[in-house]
């Protein structure tokens, strides 16, 4: 008799899930506000995704791209 695998959880602390992915599990995890964390785990695969409902994950990826944008013009001033 085949063993059943686990399809989800957790595997040295990053979440992995492999279930079909459905429109409820995505806007759960991509597009909730009442989910504080700014990363939520992903709705199929493995790690994390944005939740892009909750401000500070705005916040976040917009001060990621000014550190990004600064340090291309840093490098650009430097190597001339």
């Amino acid at each position: 008799m085949p063993s059943k695998k686990k399809l989800y959880g957790t595997f040295h602390g990053i979440p992995y899930d492999f279930r079909k992915p459905t429109i409820k599990r995505i806007k759960e995890r991509v597009w909730n506000a009442k989910d504080k964390r700014i990363f939520p785990p992903k709705a199929w695969g493995i790690g994390w995704t944005v939740n892009w409902k909750n401000p500070k994950s705005i916040l976040a990826f917009f001060l990621l791209m000014a550190i990004i944008v600064v340090w291309i013009l840093v490098a650009f001033a430097v190597l001339g």
